[in-house]
């Protein structure tokens, strides 16, 4: 078994597309992204996350993917710009909470 932690500057080479990349990022309409129920504070948070996370995505120091292998191969985004909502029925404590991933988003 063997894992390994990649900044993503070993996967785009090229400065001039990773900083377009992370430009890109910072561009995006949080709104469109998240859910309605966001409040302003969580949308002026989730800006900041997004922030710190486009520096992560430029960072030779930061290791954004994971690679573990050992007779199997796996892959993980550990820094994903993606974020999911846990929605709870505070009418009903027995149902099921309602999980929207929000992947690839």
């Amino acid at each position: 078994m063997f894992g390994t932690w990649l900044p993503l500057k070993d996967l785009i080479t090229d400065k001039k597309e990773l900083d377009k990349l992370a430009d890109q990022l910072l561009k995006q309409d949080p709104k469109a992204f998240l859910p309605s129920t966001y409040t302003p504070a969580q949308i002026e948070g989730f800006k900041k996350q997004r922030a710190l996370l486009a520096e992560a995505y430029k960072s030779p120091n930061s290791a954004v993917i994971e690679l573990v292998g050992g007779g199997r191969f796996s892959t993980s985004l550990d820094k994903p710009a993606s974020r999911g909502v846990i929605s709870i029925n505070t009418a009903d404590i027995y149902a099921e909470p309602t999980v929207d991933f929000n992947v690839f988003k």
